[in-house]
């Protein structure tokens, strides 16, 4: 039988367990798996092409990325497009390449 003292304790247990900083963790990491899973859910790639190399025992298969198309108001502001946007979130992206695209908004907001 649970005592009122045993269950006394586990309910303080528990309570700073909830005020810990590892739970505020656990909770920002779960916010955070959550974004993630929304911004990959807008991240799909079609296949090309699939070949198969019979004498280097191989598979080739080659993806083919969405075509975006970013629309420009009068103010220079650009519309948010779910695959750019995650792509670019998730950082699968290089840096070099963001860095090309960046300017290139920038140079467009300069001409609006």
């Amino acid at each position: 039988m649970v005592t009122k003292k045993q269950i006394l304790a586990q309910i303080q247990e528990l309570t700073d367990y909830i005020k810990s900083d590892e739970f505020e963790r656990l909770k920002k990491d779960s916010e955070r798996l959550k974004e993630i899973e929304e911004l990959l859910s807008h991240i799909k790639f079609k296949i090309k092409d699939i070949k198969y190399f019979k004498e280097e025992q191989n598979v080739v298969i080659t993806y083919e990325l969405p075509k975006i198309v970013l629309n420009v108001d009068a103010e220079g502001n650009v519309n948010k497009d779910d695959f750019f946007y995650s792509v670019n979130s998730l950082e699968l992206i290089n840096l070099e390449d963001m860095q090309k695209i960046q300017n290139c908004l920038e140079q467009v907001k300069n001409v609006s």
